[in-house]
């Protein structure tokens, strides 16, 4: 400014020394004598020293309105930082704290004198995560990362856990370098918790729909097994009807013969016969009805004791030796096969029961056999076991059964 001020005082003193030639000749030498010293030298000096001071003056008041602009700036800014409910704070590039708002005071439990100065770090961040926060604000602050936005937890003076987002801008002295940051916090504690209960309540619902949907599948399994029941019901009362029906017609039409007064005794003891067959027939149907019956209702009684292996076996090949079944199919051969080391063996079993499953697995045989032979047989397995088996030569069981 100096520079400018000097030559306009030469310029304009020069401007002036030229308008005396404006006077008359007589007077002009006169006067440009009188004031040409003044005007040269002295003139511009005084203008340059009183520019000079006039502009020191102005810039003097413009840095006084430039820091009171500065200073409301700061002052509307700190009200701003303190009246939200987001926490604020200013660290160096060390992480002492420089300035921290109401609100995180307040969330905290702290006092401004108990923070300001002290590290942000060691009062605040937990000691499990301290040294990767810690790495990363060293590393933001030289340029290395930028971490504008992150997430982790603060430790309140009561030991308390808050969830925070931090929203971060770096901190410039007027030469650009980095002295620190800016930090404003929004508290997503009630958030966290929140998120972790609707993550709960959607894995108990997970639960509970896997609960669901097992017990629909046992539901579903257990209507199967119902309907299922009911036709093998609605089968076994259809066979049982046929079947009762067939000696009670052979009981009912015998006894029918019997009655006329023209049979010789020869046909009175085969229809005798027929209808005691029948009869007994009949007795086992009903007995056979009662079994399932108690087993179904769990009421069937088990008597286990010691009985002879070859008795058993024997006693039911005698029986349907001489049975009527036999009688009518003479072409097939009813077979014994039992070694004679194990005629002596014992077995403990109800033997009854175990003797109703040797006649019907013979009944079986002798009713789906037209001819050839059918073998009751034991064999030995192993040291523990012995294997009671019987063959036919029947249709047997078809394959897709």
């Amino acid at each position: 400014y100096r520079i400018e001020l000097l030559v306009m005082g030469f310029i304009v003193h020069a401007v002036m020394l030229l308008c005396s030639f404006l006077l008359p000749k007589e007077n002009m030498i006169e006067t440009m004598k009188a004031i040409a010293l003044s005007l040269i030298f002295i003139y511009p000096i005084g203008t340059t020293l009183l520019g000079s001071l006039m502009v020191k003056q102005f810039t003097n008041w413009q840095n006084r309105k430039a820091r009171e602009k500065l200073l409301e700036s700061e002052r509307r800014f700190n009200r701003i930082l303190n009246s939200v409910n987001l926490l604020s704070v200013l660290i160096d590039k060390n992480g002492n704290i420089n300035f921290v708002n109401e609100y995180l005071m307040d969330r905290t439990g702290y006092k401004r004198e108990e923070l300001i100065g002290k590290n942000w770090f060691d009062i605040f961040v937990p000691e499990s995560i301290r040294n990767e926060i810690v790495r990363d604000f060293h590393a933001m602050i030289k340029g290395e990362i930028e971490l504008s936005h992150h997430e982790n937890d603060i430790v309140n003076k009561k030991g308390e856990i808050l969830n925070i987002s931090w929203n971060n801008t770096l901190l410039h002295d007027e030469f650009g370098v980095i002295i620190g940051s800016a930090s404003i916090g929004v508290n997503i504690t009630e958030k966290k918790i929140a998120e972790k209960e609707i993550l709960r309540q959607n894995l108990e619902y997970a639960a509970l729909n896997e609960e669901y949907k097992s017990q629909n599948e046992e539901l579903f399994k257990a209507k199967q097994s119902a309907e299922e029941s009911d036709r093998l019901k609605s089968i076994f009362l259809a066979n049982m009807s046929h079947e009762i029906r067939t000696p009670m017609n052979a009981i009912m039409g015998f006894s029918k013969l019997l009655s006329q007064s023209d049979i010789d005794n020869d046909k009175k003891i085969k229809y005798s016969s027929i209808i005691h067959n029948s009869s007994e027939r009949l007795l086992q149907l009903i007995n056979d009805i009662i079994d399932i019956s108690k087993l179904e209702a769990n009421q069937l009684q088990i008597v286990p004791k010691n009985g002879s292996l070859f008795e058993i076996l024997n006693t039911s090949i005698e029986i349907f030796r001489k049975s009527e079944l036999l009688k009518i199919k003479p072409e097939i051969e009813l077979q014994f096969n039992f070694p004679k080391d194990l005629r002596n063996s014992t077995i403990f079993t109800d033997t009854i029961r175990f003797q109703q499953i040797i006649d019907n697995l013979l009944s079986n045989a002798i009713k789906y056999t037209e001819k050839g032979t059918i073998e009751v047989g034991v064999r030995l397995t192993n040291a523990a076991y012995i294997e009671i088996y019987i063959k036919d030569t029947g249709r047997g069981i078809p394959d897709a059964k």
